[in-house]
């Protein structure tokens, strides 16, 4: 059974998971209250999944906001010392390519881009079984090879934000081609659903 965060995006995410069922999930949207409501999401999903703790703490570790990144990583880190169990990460762009591929999203090749401010993006490219190819990197949306351009893309933007860092910009983000109804809100379900097979930090 593992406990899943993530606080790579203004969202703070978090799942209790068991193998690849989803026994709980909670998020909240915020960019500033990560620290405030982390704690609360974490008993809570512990409490719907009828459990005190988990054999292992799976946590988003980006790429994202040093300050949003900072208190999931610390809080899991933490969590899984008191519990002596261990904490694996999961690149948060990989979770979500999992979500589009393990939902038949895509289909072949694509890319998958998050909000890293300042008119760019983090962004990663993606093979048909949804295993990374390159990146994580972080860009302009005007400065990438257009040949990945042209790819699917999917991923959390702020809409106000999306016409203007992808105008002109081949498919990222136009309305035929998002996939904005993937999970967004609960990118730990698809940490927790990977973590045991994916450790990166410990």
């Amino acid at each position: 059974m593992i406990l899943a965060i993530d606080t790579s995006t203004p969202i703070t995410s978090v799942a209790v998971a068991d193998g690849d069922e989803v026994l709980a999930a909670a998020s909240h949207d915020d960019a500033r209250g990560h620290a405030e409501v982390i704690g609360g999401l974490v008993e809570r999903v512990l409490a719907q999944a009828g459990v005190v703790r988990t054999e292992m703490v799976a946590c988003g570790v980006g790429p994202g906001p040093y300050t949003g990144l900072r208190v999931g990583i610390s809080f899991a880190r933490a969590l899984a010392l008191a519990w002596g169990v261990p904490v694996h990460g999961v690149c948060s762009l990989d979770a979500v390519a999992f979500a589009i591929h393990s939902e038949n999203k895509a289909g072949g090749h694509f890319a998958v881009a998050l909000d890293a401010r300042r008119r760019e993006v983090f962004w990663a490219k993606y093979d048909a079984a949804g295993d990374r190819e390159l990146g994580p990197l972080v860009q302009r949306p005007a400065d990438i090879d257009p040949a990945v351009r042209a790819l699917l893309w999917c991923g959390r933007a702020r809409a106000s934000a999306s016409s203007l860092w992808f105008h002109g910009a081949g498919a990222l983000f136009t309305s035929t081609n998002s996939c904005s109804s993937t999970k967004f809100g609960s990118v730990a379900e698809v940490a927790a659903r990977r973590g045991s097979s994916h450790p990166c930090a410990s």
